[in-house]
């Protein structure tokens, strides 16, 4: 689910608090190959475009200011991996570990701009996904998604003890994960608009 901090508040889709729907503009459209959302807080536009571009889906944030005063404005989004039945996707960072527990990215750590999910560990998975960044994010946290998914920004239960793939586990808490990608826009000034955009 999307989180849009502005200011220092935060507004989102998620199922337990959907503070964003509030504000909808326009309700889920299919255009063409994409689908695309609206939302209106207070003089930040928001739009969610979704669009299948080869075998990838694109995820577009577009955030545009139509007031008179600047605002700080910072995106998340939780992507829950499950690929086929594993709940828990191990996580593979090109030229790195495969990643099992919980961990975090940060500034200059970043140096990757895509990673893999798969079934199951690297020697025997049979289905595989990819995650590709377009736009560089300040943090991306790897978590098990049922600590993870109540908190709408922030993930203070951080813990890189906990494991989000387990070896013969398949379902929710023992094997659960998520991606929790974070952006900073920063001040975004009367008329201006910019952009996030994730490849999954």
């Amino acid at each position: 689910y999307l989180t849009v901090q502005i200011d220092g508040v935060n507004y989102a889709n998620a199922p337990f608090s959907a503070s964003l729907n509030y504000y909808v503009i326009q309700n889920p459209t299919v255009v063409g190959n994409s689908i695309v959302t609206k939302w209106s807080v207070d003089t930040i536009q928001i739009e969610q475009t979704i669009e299948l571009v080869g075998k990838a889906a694109k995820w577009m944030f577009t955030i545009t200011n139509t007031g008179t005063s600047p605002k700080q404005v910072k995106v998340r989004y939780l992507f829950d991996y499950q690929v086929r039945d594993q709940d828990g996707a191990p996580i593979c960072i090109p030229g790195g570990p495969i990643l099992k527990k919980e961990t975090k990215f940060e500034g200059m750590e970043i140096n990757f701009d895509y990673w893999f999910t798969r079934d199951y560990l690297d020697s025997t998975y049979t289905v595989q996904g990819v995650h590709t960044l377009a736009t560089e994010p300040y943090m991306i946290i790897f978590a098990n998604w049922a600590y993870a998914y109540r908190h709408l920004f922030d993930y203070p239960d951080f813990d890189p003890n906990r494991a989000f793939y387990t070896p013969g586990e398949i379902y929710s808490p023992q094997s659960d994960s998520c991606a929790l990608i974070y952006w900073d826009l920063g001040i975004i000034h009367s008329g201006e608009t910019k952009s996030v955009i994730t490849y999954y």
